[in-house]
């Protein structure tokens, strides 16, 4: 088994910019969704799952190769790295997971849902490709299917913030800004560190003309991210709008 990556994307809006999780930025070594392997004990006598062991072996170091690579921004080594993983490992879901973060990058979107897509088909409770997959229909703009995922996510991981900040910003694109709201004060909750669905909160307070909340939202963005542009911006813009109310 490998692990697997989250991430975050900016996604630029008419008037608020939200803080997409994806699975494109940050490799982490493990998760939540799946019970670990079971590592069977060696012994010093051959036994008839000696090559079994070697392929995994070997697979695994594939992966943490094109690991690696990809944290290096190498992305067609990585890609090559993956591909001869899957000759080795055809039924692992962690490696078409990690073929769908590399493939993302290179930007075959196709092929990462195709992916993603064999990696629910051998594994369908797998949280974070139902996070991923439903962030390449979002971008595709397939709402009611990424929102079909991001519930999945969520469903099988009730404390997974980073796919409720991501059915926020379904809920946000459909235009249920109730729902969306909560969403996001979920993911704040569930993680007081996840300060990018903070800011996506703050945003749906500036929709609604929460200025006070908006404010405190903002501020507490920037002591997590301090010179966070588009923070400090839109608490400028919230602090106006206040003022103006006042008067």
């Amino acid at each position: 088994m490998v692990g697997p990556a989250i991430g975050i994307l900016l996604a630029i809006g008419a008037t608020i910019v939200l803080l997409l999780p994806t699975s494109f930025d940050r490799l982490t070594t493990g998760r939540t969704s799946k019970p670990p392997a079971h590592n069977e004990s060696s012994t010093n006598s051959p036994s008839p799952q000696t090559a079994e062991k070697s392929a995994k072996e070997k697979g695994a170091e594939l992966i943490n190769k094109g690991n690696e690579l990809l944290r290096q921004n190498r992305y067609d080594e990585a890609l090559e790295a993956y591909e001869e993983a899957r000759t080795l490992l055809p039924e692992d879901e962690d490696v078409y997971y990690n073929l769908g973060i590399v493939l993302t990058r290179l930007g075959r979107t196709e092929d990462a849902i195709r992916a993603y897509q064999r990696a629910l088909e051998l594994f369908p409770d797998y949280a974070e490709v139902h996070n991923n997959l439903g962030n390449l229909l979002l971008r595709e703009g397939n709402l009611n299917d990424a929102l079909v995922h991001f519930n999945a996510a969520i469903a099988i991981l009730p404390d997974y913030a980073v796919g409720y900040n991501s059915l926020g910003i379904a809920l946000r694109e459909l235009g249920l800004i109730p729902q969306a709201a909560e969403a996001f004060l979920k993911a704040s909750s569930l993680d007081t560190n996840y300060w990018q669905a903070r800011f996506n909160l703050a945003g749906i307070y500036m929709s609604q003309g929460k200025w006070d909340e908006a404010i405190g939202a903002y501020r507490e963005v920037l002591r997590a991210q301090p010179g966070f542009a588009p923070a400090e911006d839109n608490l400028r813009q919230a602090m106006e709008r206040k003022s103006e109310q006042s008067r």
